[in-house]
């Protein structure tokens, strides 16, 4: 076997653990192609028929009118044994020759099977961030101390400021109908009880007033810290729908990226496989030196 060929044999398989000895000892670049092998393979086959019909150990015939004649066409073969060898012979060239075929078959077999296992390491995608949550106690939370103060101050005199002007209209009707004057009996016994006003309508109608204005300026406050959480939800949202797809196009051109390499690791790979099945199959069968004389032979029959 060429020294150039065997060496490149060798860099070829070792990862895949082949016996190389064995391959070097039934594959080289001189030798038998498996279609001439096979064509051997089928004339030994023919060959071997005439040699091993079966032994005839006796002939018969009739005597009639002093002639004999035969009722067979039995003959003795003076080379039986020698026959019977070179059957074995050329049974050993045979099974030379379909032992390096199908190894050689098997070895095209073995690549034709290796699958492709990417031998990439798969990149870390970045996590996406969870969506942020963005209700008024979240709005609130971020505020320093005395932006939540004044909001939570507003908060509570506009709700307990309102509750009281809007029930106002009761405190108004008992103003209208004051009485300075009333009786309570009790027993057989009458009272005059004597009633005295401790806010005149003016007082009160201005303090009602007072506290109007009181509580629109509160429900203001809140309304406007309203408005900034309303601000502070869309801004917030807009910061996280972009951080994301910033993430995510990132990890796209990752991922774009690293199959991109394994379909190139892929195509070598199958590259690699057509390569190794085309140096085995220009591999050629060597047949063992005792076995030439008899291939020799066998040619003169294989031959046209």
């Amino acid at each position: 076997m060429l020294k150039s060929c065997k060496q490149e044999t060798k860099d070829i398989y070792l990862y895949q653990n082949l016996n190389m000895e064995t391959m070097e000892n039934i594959l080289g670049a001189k030798g038998l192609t498996s279609s001439e092998a096979n064509h051997v393979t089928n004339v030994v086959k023919e060959l071997v028929k005439d040699l091993t019909a079966d032994l005839k150990l006796s002939t018969s015939y009739i005597t009639e009118d002093g002639e004999n004649l035969p009722l067979d066409e039995n003959k003795k073969v003076i080379s039986w044994t020698e026959n019977v060898q070179e059957s074995g012979r050329l049974f050993g060239l045979s099974a030379w020759l379909k032992t390096a075929i199908k190894y050689k078959e098997n070895l095209l077999n073995t690549v034709e099977r290796k699958s492709f296992v990417s031998q990439l390491v798969k990149p870390t995608l970045e996590m996406l961030p969870f969506k942020p949550s963005v209700e008024m106690s979240d709005y609130l939370n971020q505020l320093n101390t005395k932006g939540l103060n004044e909001y939570l101050t507003a908060e509570a005199m506009a709700a307990h400021v309102g509750k009281f002007i809007h029930n106002f209209d009761s405190i108004r009707r008992e103003s209208d109908n004051f009485v300075p004057t009333s009786f309570v009996k009790s027993g057989d016994s009458t009272y005059t009880v004597k009633s005295t006003r401790l806010y005149t309508s003016e007082e009160l109608v201005e303090g009602f007033f007072e506290l109007q204005k009181e509580h629109r300026d509160a429900e203001k406050l809140v309304n406007l810290y309203k408005s900034r959480h309303h601000d502070w939800v869309k801004d917030t949202l807009e910061a996280y729908t972009s951080n994301v797809k910033s993430i995510q196009s990132r990890n796209f051109n990752v991922q774009i990226g690293y199959n991109n390499e394994v379909e190139a690791e892929r195509l070598s790979f199958e590259n690699d496989k057509r390569e190794q099945k085309n140096v085995i199959s220009a591999f050629k069968i060597i047949v063992p030196n005792e076995l030439q004389p008899l291939l020799d032979e066998v040619n003169k029959y294989a031959k046209k």
